[in-house]
């Protein structure tokens, strides 16, 4: 829909790859939980998406800048926002898409050298998630700054730009305290995984 019937405005276009990016994101997630039935048939699937969960915060971003600034492009120095989704895929290339599947299934075993580099790269994407949160946020108050100095009514699609800020700032903070609690392997009842997917199912 967003492609077909909003392609011409540009914030549409990168809602819908951000969208898309996030979904693979959850996909590449969602395998981990279902280990006894794709394993070890399917294992060249894991970590298939794992580099596309460190674009998909950056889009996010990239999409509120041009909410708030319709002459907004993703251009010149800005492609740098992609940077860490190069690094993660050179890197995973290195150590994991390009060995044999049996190698594979040692690599997968939690107690491996890969998985503590796959440790690391998750802690570095929750830092990237809170910096973009906070350059969103900083990105919007700018916008408001300027609008008043301007005129005293509020834009018509203020209010779903805030909602979209808001809801996305509470759905990333369920998330990433649901991967500190697993990070000092403090036990929940409940799948963290999980409630971070019914979080971002309210933000959509």
């Amino acid at each position: 829909f967003l492609l077909y019937k909003g392609r011409q405005i540009y914030s549409n276009v990168l809602l819908s790859v951000y969208l898309a990016s996030q979904i693979i994101g959850i996909l590449n997630g969602s395998l981990f939980l279902l280990n006894d039935y794709l394993l070890p048939g399917f294992v060249n699937l894991y970590f298939i998406g794992f580099p596309v969960i460190f674009a998909w915060v950056a889009l996010y971003y990239m999409f509120i800048c041009s909410l708030v600034d319709t002459r907004f492009r993703i251009k010149s120095y800005r492609w740098l926002h992609f940077l860490p989704f190069l690094v993660v895929l050179i890197i995973l290339s290195i150590q994991f898409y390009f060995v044999a599947p049996e190698e594979k299934l040692k690599l997968l075993d939690r107690s491996s050298e890969f998985y503590g580099t796959v440790r690391i790269l998750d802690i570095l994407f929750s830092i990237q998630v809170v910096a973009y949160n906070v350059a969103v946020i900083v990105k919007y108050s700018n916008y408001r700054k300027r609008v008043k100095e301007l005129t005293n009514i509020r834009p018509e699609y203020d209010t779903w730009i805030r909602i979209a800020i808001f809801t996305f700032v509470i759905a990333c903070i369920i998330t990433i305290t649901g991967k500190v609690l697993g990070y000092f392997s403090i036990p929940m009842k409940v799948n963290s995984f999980f409630i971070s997917d019914v979080a971002f199912l309210f933000f959509y």
